[in-house]
C-alpha cells in the first residue's frame, strides 16, 4: 500500500529518487524497491522516508501497517 503513496507524495513534491534517498539517508535501491516492488521496510526505514518527505509516517503506511513481519530494506 505504502508503495503508490510514496511515490505519489514523491512526485508531487517534484524530488527524483536520489533527492529523497539523500535525505532519508537510505540507498536509492531501498525507495525503488518500495515504489516498485512493494517491499515493506522497517518502521525505521519508513520513518526516515516519512521524514524526507515531510509528511507522518501514517500517511504513506495507514496505521495497522506499521509492522515489518519482511526483511528490512
Amino acid at each position: 500500500m505504502g508503495d503508490s503513496i510514496l511515490k505519489s507524495i514523491r512526485l508531487a513534491q517534484g524530488l527524483p529518487i536520489a533527492a529523497v534517498a539523500v535525505r532519508a539517508r537510505v540507498g536509492p535501491g531501498t525507495i525503488i524497491a518500495v515504489e516498485r516492488h512493494g517491499h515493506v521496510p522497517t518502521l525505521q526505514t519508513k520513518q526516515k522516508l516519512a521524514k524526507a518527505l515531510g509528511v507522518d509516517v501514517s500517511k504513506i503506511w495507514p496505521l495497522g501497517n506499521q509492522s515489518n513481519p519482511r526483511t528490512p530494506a
